[in-house]
């Protein structure tokens, strides 16, 4: 099974790794009626989007580490919430290690919004971490996560204008019937080739069918 996934992932990522330009396009349709698939396994056109994010976050992870700690990063947080009260607030944050050197990167953002991402995105902490471990080493990866009473599926998508995306579905899983209760639905817009994080948004159910609270972080990419 190593060998088969490792075959087609290569391949997938040697079609998949030329001439792509990012845009910020979103990717459409919220669902938080499609519940969890516990036994959801990666499709083969998942298996490309994976293996070429995994590739790029190693990368930037090893770019951040060497050349961007202490260095000021721009982000612009946008929250849309159920009553369709919008905000804005530009943020600024600084590259900074853990106290101990196996601690992941974070943002220092001092004073910024409660929704604001801190955590670099990396092959080796957040979202992707037990995927990339997996996906790098030419084993099939999990796409269910546990994390104490929540579960989270995870799957990688296009946007509109082919912007890869990671979107992660968390909820809690009722153990008698199986049946989930979406809490959150994530996206996660990565850079494929360095690995930057484009845009995430987050989305939680309102009362009202098919109306969310919205939460927008989108990066500078030009700084640094």
């Amino acid at each position: 099974m190593k060998t088969i996934f490792f075959k087609i992932t290569f391949i997938s990522f040697l079609l998949f790794g030329c001439g792509y330009k990012p845009y910020l396009k979103d990717s459409g349709k919220i669902d938080f009626q499609a519940g969890i698939n516990l036994n959801a396994k990666i499709s083969i056109s998942e298996q490309s989007l994976a293996l070429k994010m995994c590739y790029a976050l190693k990368k930037k992870r090893l770019l951040f580490h060497t050349s961007n700690i202490g260095k000021t990063f721009q982000f612009l947080s946008n929250r849309k919430t159920c009553d369709n009260t919008n905000t804005s607030q530009p943020v600024s944050a600084i590259l900074k290690l853990g106290q101990n050197a196996s601690d992941p990167m974070m943002f220092d953002t001092g004073i910024a919004p409660s929704m604001f991402y801190k955590n670099v995105q990396t092959d080796s902490n957040g979202i992707l971490k037990d995927i990339c471990n997996s996906v790098l080493g030419g084993r099939e990866p999990n796409l269910i996560v546990v994390n104490g009473l929540e579960t989270s599926e995870i799957h990688f998508k296009k946007a509109s204008d082919s912007t890869p995306y990671v979107e992660v579905i968390t909820g809690v899983i009722n153990k008698v019937t199986s049946e989930s209760s979406i809490r959150k639905i994530e996206q996660f817009y990565i850079h494929p080739t360095n690995g930057r994080t484009i845009k995430i948004k987050s989305f939680f159910s309102c009362l009202k069918a098919n109306v969310y609270d919205e939460y927008t972080q989108t990066q500078d990419l030009t700084i640094p």
